[in-house]
């Protein structure tokens, strides 16, 4: 079965609003098919070629990403917001026949001389959604549907490949949790970037397979999704905690804009106690909260009430969950190890990589998420430490080996570890220790003096402007330490952990 035959229907119901633009169902079926009919007898696209779709949330990307996986094709969606250099590396990796963008502008012209590009509402685009439909290519569990760009634990971003029966599989799965049933008369908020698994799979897939309603969010500021939450009457809310904090600490928003919320859905990182308490106290509502990644398709557990903080639930149907120790062991009760997963949602491998699957991936089908937690007493499985380190970043994710990977290319660099600090603002924020080269070290490092520090800020501004163009901006580092040890140490996670802990201690040491 394909995975579009889940959201291509014939009814009368408004299933995608973007600013004055309404689609019902059948607008939306009829004009992904056409599309899809329109790219396949132009041999622009034959079944099973990868085409990457860049842009945000609009319409145009819901008809875009349905058509590709209507005509048998595999949909790449990726970041617009990245460097032309990141954008070169992702498209290398996925090796694309065809390319699908809002504005052409995002893609060089070394990139689209090679690939052919249609932009959104250009004439040929317009065309294409008049030709005749497509009948949807039969396509099986095996098949892939999707690559999305993820992390693997210690490794660069790659693209992580999710069949079509293990994606039909995971939102069955989140649509038999009594807590995440959705109806036809659900009407949901789409800000969380569509180009990421949270807000493509998880927020347009369980809302479009529920015949729900979709409203286009372009924007993740607090008080303007507050106002369209209220006057569109919408009834489920998924974010990040930062969207969460926002919505607490923003006094212009009050109970009466999120009155007809019936479901708000937390991902992307642990809601800590704090923002869960102070939400519950200002509208009178509960945040559910997901666990999950890419990899497992992505969902594996939703809860509504953690006993604790980290606390990831009760799995999805169908779902196995384990500890491992460091031996492959199931861990006893209250060790801490690596959690495990198993299920008909997870993931076939990264694209071009089978190093990086069999690392994460056993010949028994689980799945090692590279997340390190543990089995309490009664069973449940308690979150300690996210194996990618991930930093969210006003919505936004970013890898910390990807910002390593280019602080490394920088001429001053010798060494660096990234990791992310809480921030009121966005969420978090990007921090970079950096080791610099041999013969700049004893430059910067001798005294702490008035000439040290004015060589210090040169060095910091030289390695951030390196990032600025090589980065996206949300993932150039906020803040840059000089740590001339790094290279010395292990550069595993329990690193990671402890320079958040050392920020975490000098936060509290400063505030006192």
């Amino acid at each position: 079965m394909n995975l579009v035959e889940l959201f291509l229907k014939e009814s009368k119901n408004i299933a995608v609003v973007d600013g004055k633009d309404r689609y019902t169902y059948e607008k939306l079926s009829r004009q992904s098919r056409n599309l899809a009919g329109a790219l396949v007898d132009a041999n622009l696209v034959k079944e099973n070629d990868r085409v990457v779709l860049i842009a945000n949330n609009s319409a145009e990307f819901v008809i875009s990403c349905l058509a590709i996986l209507a005509a048998g094709a595999v949909c790449v969606p990726m970041d617009p917001h990245v460097t032309e250099a990141e954008r070169a590396r992702d498209i290398g990796l996925v090796k694309p026949n065809l390319i699908l963008c809002a504005s052409n502008n995002w893609v060089s012209t070394r990139i689209s001389d090679k690939i052919p590009l249609i932009e959104f509402n250009s004439n040929r685009w317009r065309d294409f959604l008049k030709h005749h439909p497509i009948t949807v290519v039969e396509k099986n569990d095996d098949d892939i549907a999707l690559m999305l760009m993820s992390s693997p634990p210690s490794s660069a971003p790659r693209p992580a490949m999710l069949t079509h029966g293990a994606l039909i599989a995971n939102l069955n799965q989140a649509s038999n949790n009594d807590d995440l049933a959705i109806t036809s008369k659900d009407i949901a908020l789409a800000a969380l970037p569509m180009y990421h698994i949270f807000g493509l799979h998880v927020v347009a897939g369980l809302i479009l397979k529920a015949g729900a309603t979709l409203i286009i969010g372009r924007s993740f500021d607090a008080i303007e999704l507050a106002h369209i939450i209220s006057h569109s009457k919408i009834t489920i809310v998924p974010g990040v905690p930062a969207l969460f904090d926002a919505f607490i600490n923003t006094k212009e928003i009050t109970i009466d804009s999120l009155n007809k919320v019936r479901l708000f859905i937390s991902g992307g990182s642990v809601l800590n106690v704090q923002t869960r308490k102070s939400f519950k106290e200002k509208f009178g509502a509960k945040i559910g909260e997901g666990y999950g990644l890419t990899e497992a398709g992505p969902m594996v557990s939703f809860q509504m009430d953690p006993k604790i903080e980290g606390d990831i639930g009760k799995t999805l149907e169908g779902i196995e969950i384990d500890i491992r120790d460091s031996g492959g062991a199931s861990g006893l009760i209250n060790d801490a190890g690596q959690i495990v997963v198993r299920g008909p949602n997870i993931f076939k491998g990264y694209f071009g990589d089978s190093n990086a699957t069999s690392r994460v991936l056993d010949s028994n089908g689980w799945l090692y998420t590279g997340d390190i937690g543990l089995r309490d007493s009664d069973g449940s499985i308690i979150l300690l430490e996210r194996a990618s380190d991930v930093i969210v970043v006003d919505g936004f994710s970013v890898f910390p080996s990807e910002v390593e990977a280019v602080l490394n290319k920088c001429e001053l660099v010798n060494a660096s570890i990234v990791v992310g600090e809480l921030n009121e603002g966005s969420g978090e924020i990007v921090i970079a220790h950096v080791e610099l080269v041999d013969s700049l070290d004893g430059e910067v490092f001798d005294d702490v003096d008035a000439e040290t520090i004015r060589a210090q800020r040169n060095y910091e501004k030289q390695i951030r402007d390196f990032c600025i163009e090589n980065l996206a901006r949300y993932k150039v580092p906020v803040k840059i330490y000089f740590d001339q040890k790094i290279s010395k140490q292990s550069r595993i996670r329990p690193l990671r952990k402890s320079l958040r802990s050392a920020l975490a201690n000098l936060e509290t040491e400063t505030s006192l």
